[in-house]
């Protein structure tokens, strides 16, 4: 329940420990409505975090050809969201470009492209 707005209705992806703290409730360029709600739980309170996890320790080497070199010999590639995506988006601004302003097609013309920066972006 949110004051001034009501009940409404959210899919959460883990549920909640502990005492509730804050919630706050963002909306995005594209429209989308998101809530981030930040807890204080007991359980997690006090304790460290190791940093090592048991089991063969294994280096990383961040690079340019590609994105993680493995001391193991294994390398996982680089991802190249923005190059897939670039056709996408270059239509879309070119789109939004050639709206007047003022009107409502440039609205959804703005919406679209800040879904294709949204999908980037993610």
């Amino acid at each position: 329940m949110l004051s001034k707005i009501g009940e409404i209705r959210m899919f959460m992806h883990r549920p909640v420990t502990g005492e509730i703290k804050t919630l706050s409730v963002k909306r995005d360029k594209a429209g989308d409505w998101f809530v981030t709600v930040t807890a204080d739980s007991e359980k997690i309170k006090g304790k460290g975090f190791a940093l090592s996890m048991p089991g063969d320790t294994v280096g990383a080497d961040l690079g340019l050809e590609s994105f993680v070199t493995m001391s193991d010999g294994t390398y996982i590639e680089s991802p190249h969201f923005l190059g897939v995506s670039e056709k996408q988006l270059k239509k879309a601004q070119k789109s939004l470009s050639r709206k007047k302003r003022g009107l409502g097609k440039r609205e959804s013309a703005k919406k679209r492209v800040a879904k294709v920066h949204r999908k980037i972006q993610r």
